[in-house]
């Protein structure tokens, strides 16, 4: 296999592995976040960051494409194509207060599901676990346009 084949899928992972604020704080710019189904955030984003009088662009980004479980622990993690309704059930999203952060912003928004860790873990006791994700940390707005790590893009 060549190399040139290989780099796509090396820089998805690492940009995976490493959040930044690239793909990040998408709440900002962003109204009407709601989950459609299990895995389909939907929002009103603004393209231009500096116009208060634009009409939103409406948004729909599956989110089985940048976050996934973490195999041991069940717990949801920003992963290329992660799949995490594999899983999960009962997902929900819902906004955070942050004033006693250090973000620049006073919100964000939690993606919260019922979780279970793949076969074979031991330990658990085949229940599922309550976890949450901030989507602030992985998900940005480019133009009006959803986008979360590993470049996937929403409609």
């Amino acid at each position: 296999m060549h190399i040139s084949t290989l780099l796509p899928f090396f820089l998805c992972a690492l940009a995976a592995a490493h959040p930044d604020t690239y793909y990040s704080n998408f709440t900002q710019t962003c109204e009407n976040i709601t989950l459609v189904g299990t895995s389909s955030l939907v929002a009103l984003c603004n393209a231009n960051l500096t116009d208060q009088n634009q009409t939103p662009r409406p948004n729909r980004l599956d989110l089985n494409q940048c976050v996934g479980l973490e195999q041991n622990t069940g717990t949801l993690e920003f992963a290329v194509n992660g799949k995490f309704t594999t899983g999960c059930i009962d997902c929900y999203v819902m906004p955070i207060n942050n004033t006693a952060t250090t973000q620049t912003h006073n919100s964000s928004t939690a993606f919260t599901c019922a979780c279970l860790p793949y076969q074979g873990y031991l330990g658990q006791d085949n229940h599922p676990l309550e976890t949450t994700l901030n989507l602030d940390e992985g998900i940005g707005n480019f133009n009006g346009v959803l986008k979360c790590i590993g470049g996937f893009t929403g409609s």
